[in-house]
């Protein structure tokens, strides 16, 4: 299984990604809001166009199996409340995902080395060997401060790109989430 990685950008693809601002906390975030909209989704179609995005990735925005809550994928909730496709790529909400279809996870690299090379010594995950990926992911958030309830998503995530499964992925995914910083 591959491991999670940056997409490789063609130039063209790379100049739209400058204009982009992910972040609410980038200076200029809300005077670069439209511009990064509009280049989101520019980008997004030039990336679905040359199947850049991986399968997986995809899958995250458009599979509802990988909704915690509720039947519909968060694809079909954008349709939902009304906007077409080219909508939801200009919509400011989904840069987030965008984010994720570039750059994977949103963990710390040590983090994604340490996971993903635990998961590549075993033929496959199985009740007996998941515990070892909880703890990975439950020092991990300790480790950097990271906040669980942001972290449990992403760990969810890396469990899928690592090929995982969907079973111990939740499981992991959701011991993250229970964890009470101090």
């Amino acid at each position: 299984m591959p491991r999670p990685e940056k997409l490789e950008l063609l130039p063209e693809e790379e100049e739209l990604m400058e204009r982009i601002v992910f972040e609410y906390t980038d200076p200029g975030y809300h005077e670069k809001l439209d511009a990064s909209c509009e280049s989101a989704a520019i980008l997004t179609a030039l990336l679905l166009e040359r199947k850049a995005i991986p399968d997986v990735r995809l899958a995250w925005f458009t599979d509802p199996r990988f909704q915690v809550k509720g039947k519909m994928s968060r694809l079909q909730i954008f349709e939902k409340n009304g906007n077409t496709l080219a909508e939801t790529f200009e919509h400011p909400h989904f840069l987030l995902y965008l984010r994720y279809f570039i750059y994977g996870p949103d963990l710390p690299p040590e983090v994604i080395d340490e996971f993903s090379t635990k998961v590549e010594q075993w033929a496959f995950v199985s009740g007996s060997t998941y515990p070892e990926l909880v703890n990975i992911a439950r020092s991990a958030v300790r480790r950097y401060g990271l906040s669980p309830h942001s972290a449990c998503e992403e760990f969810w995530k890396l469990s899928n790109e690592c090929g995982v499964g969907d079973m111990y992925g939740r499981v992991i995914r959701d011991s993250v989430r229970k964890i009470r910083m101090s």
